[in-house]
């Protein structure tokens, strides 16, 4: 596993300078007090070239030993930007710690020479759990467990552009917020609320925050969208498509009540 790129930003000062200074005008101040690199922008920029740069050496690697053709290689990102901290989500709505697509659609590939053909794109939506019972399969494990996987064997998926292996797939599922996606189409409830606050999320916020998240229960909000033809999630359609609203309403409520209680463990901060 790979922190790259994560707080706090520190790539080498010759990697900044690759960039361009005008990426970064003015100096940024950072949010709720905190202080990211300097030049944000570049400095984000730098630890993804870094990470390029190191899987560049990690592949290098595998062909100087000969192993290329025996090693699946596999690489994703575990959410979406931090728009904040000087990463662009390409037209995507909203950043990291949100349930809206630019917080949870990420980039991620695959190659295996010779099982895998080259330039192959994946548009079927996919779930990062789905690994585990993938590469299961593929080394002839059991993939029977104690208790059921959230995860589906995904390889049929990703070399013979067969459907996503799930009906639907649960975004996040706390008391006051929560999305899943079924296709094309994502129900967002309460998408104001943080994904990462558990405090706010579970209703268990103290002071300022308590009253925050209390003046917000009133104006709970309940959002449609179809990604396939608004992938930004501009046009609520909630209002315009009742039954479908219902339907992933009750197969959100499903997942809701199989999921373990959210308790908040002290002070949280992810950036």
């Amino acid at each position: 596993p790979c922190t790259e790129p994560h707080v706090a930003m520190q790539p080498p000062r010759a990697w900044v300078e690759k960039f361009p200074r005008d990426w970064d005008p003015v100096p940024y101040r950072g949010e709720s007090g905190y202080l990211p690199h300097p030049r944000p922008r570049a400095g984000y920029a730098a630890m993804i070239a870094l990470l390029d740069d190191h899987v560049g050496r990690v592949l290098s690697a595998l062909e100087r030993t000969g192993a290329a053709g025996r090693t699946l290689v596999v690489f994703s990102s575990d959410n979406g930007g931090p728009t904040g901290l000087g990463a662009t989500n390409r037209g995507l709505r909203a950043s990291k710690a949100t349930l809206y697509e630019g917080g949870v659609r990420v980039p991620a590939f695959a190659s295996w020479r010779g099982r895998i053909p080259a330039g192959t794109v994946v548009n079927a939506p996919l779930h990062v759990v789905d690994w585990y019972p993938t590469i299961l399969s593929l080394a002839g494990a059991e993939t029977r467990q104690t208790l059921p996987l959230d995860g589906r064997d995904a390889w049929a998926t990703i070399t013979k552009g067969a459907p996503s292996p799930h009906e639907d797939i649960l975004i996040n599922a706390v008391p006051r917020s929560g999305a899943i996606r079924m296709g094309d189409w994502k129900l967002v409830l309460n998408g104001s609320v943080g994904a990462n606050d558990l405090e706010e999320a579970t209703g268990k916020a103290k002071g300022a925050k308590k009253k925050a998240a209390a003046a917000n229960t009133s104006a709970e909000t309940v959002e449609l969208f179809n990604l396939a033809a608004d992938p930004g999630e501009k046009n609520d359609l909630a209002a315009a498509e009742p039954q479908r609203l219902a339907e992933l309403k009750v197969r959100f409520a499903r997942w809701r009540a199989e999921m373990a209680a959210s308790e908040p463990r002290g002070p949280f901060r992810d950036y």
